[in-house]
């Protein structure tokens, strides 16, 4: 879990995401797979978003959360990310936003990897 209050200004875009360590096991992105824990664009931020990333061709699943008053820049609000085998959970203060529990990949040379690559 993280809390984080973003900055406000045209061109930002703060994120919290994370990359494989071994990008070339399954092959370069998005086949190495991608999880967005939070993303905000710096023009509005009164929404946030959580995506994954995967495939080839690329795939994403994600949510949006828009705030009904305020922005996420005016305040600290909480991401987090549960990760278990087969299914990924993400949550703004403590609201689940998307699950995720079907993706696929595919290696360097083509070769389709079927659920949990690249997740596994």
């Amino acid at each position: 879990m993280a809390s984080a209050k973003v900055p406000q200004g045209q061109g930002l875009w703060p994120a919290i995401w994370m990359m494989p360590q071994d990008e070339e096991h399954y092959g370069q992105w998005p086949k190495c797979g991608e999880i967005d824990i939070m993303e905000v664009l710096g023009n509005e931020t009164d929404t946030a978003y959580t995506t994954i990333h995967y495939g080839e061709p690329h795939a994403q699943q994600q949510a949006v959360k828009t705030l009904s008053t305020g922005s996420f820049s005016e305040e600290f609000h909480e991401y987090s990310v549960e990760w278990e085998p087969g299914e990924i959970r993400w949550y703004i203060d403590g609201e689940e936003q998307l699950v995720v529990n079907d993706w696929f990949t595919a290696t360097a040379d083509g070769e389709e990897q079927p659920y949990p690559a690249p997740f596994d």
